[in-house]
């Protein structure tokens, strides 16, 4: 904390990389910034007493620690973050972007499907498996599973971010109730690009999780349940253009100075999106 009062998060993040290595502490993101939130407080509890004694230089010291806590509070708020949208309008690369910027933890509808019906590891489903992968009861199956698992890693501290389509009204409701279960906010985005952009993108990508094609991603957008609380997020440009203005847009405390602006997790959080497989459902203990 008092590293970064004096502008040098370098090596702050150094001692906290170097802490959870060998100590093999696996707190979440936010139990840091819960300390650091509290070690600014009581310094500015402190300068606020020698301002009161006298110390006129004490009350910018308090209000610099003051303005730390603060931050440190905001950042440290675990949320459930919904990225959805058609195929092939980039979500799934803004939620891993958005997973890793948080440092949170990333689950996916498409590998979630999979695994739950056995294909683990399977990129793509093979063609007799994808007819009756996506009828609505697996489908159903898999967004009850991710909204469960969801509320785990929420109570734990995580903050979670969702990728998926989130074009059912149902679904979304799932993971509302979760999250208010326990006790965190929701932020939803809604990727969105021309038709023939999702459709160039779709036809040009390499085999992954995916199984969508054009004219599947045409019928999703057409029967798409209205979504009036999600954020629109434009991603035509790059992939660190739509990651960027999302925080922007939707995280204004996570962003970075010029200099510490990079696709991974803020100064002094190490690590990166953690992506839970099926094969085990439930985090680790402690975690």
């Amino acid at each position: 904390m008092d590293l970064e009062r004096l502008g040098a998060p370098e090596p702050a993040e150094q001692l906290i990389t170097a802490y959870r290595e060998f100590s093999g502490d696996p707190a979440p993101p936010a139990l840091l910034h819960h300390y650091l939130a509290y070690r600014a407080f009581v310094r500015a509890k402190v300068a606020c007493l020698r301002f009161a004694q006298g110390d006129t230089a004490a009350a910018e010291l308090a209000r610099d620690y003051t303005g730390i806590a603060l931050r440190h509070l905001r950042l440290g708020r675990v949320r459930l973050i919904l990225v959805g949208g058609a195929p092939g309008t980039g979500k799934s690369t803004v939620a891993g972007g958005l997973a890793d910027w948080l440092d949170g933890t990333l689950l996916q509808s498409d590998r979630l499907r999979k695994e739950l019906a056995g294909l683990t590891p399977a990129p793509r489903a093979p063609e007799d498996y994808r007819q009756g992968l996506y009828d609505s009861h697996h489908t159903d199956t898999t967004y009850a599973e991710l909204a469960r698992r969801a509320e785990v890693l929420l109570s734990l501290g995580e903050t979670v971010v969702l990728d998926a389509s989130w074009s059912a009204t149902r679904h979304r409701r799932l993971a509302a109730n979760a999250a208010e279960r326990a006790s965190s906010p929701v932020i939803a985005v809604r990727c969105e690009v021309p038709e023939t952009v999702a459709a160039q993108r779709i036809t040009a990508r390499t085999p992954e999780l995916s199984d969508a094609t054009p004219q599947i991603a045409h019928r999703m957008a057409a029967d798409a349940d209205p979504w009036p609380e999600a954020h629109p997020l434009l991603t035509t440009g790059t992939p660190r253009e739509s990651i960027l203005r999302a925080v922007a847009s939707l995280l204004p405390e996570h962003r970075k100075s010029p200099a510490q602006r990079h696709s991974g997790p803020p100064a002094g959080l190490p690590g990166g999106a953690r992506v839970i497989p099926a094969e085990h459902p439930e985090p680790e203990a402690g975690r």
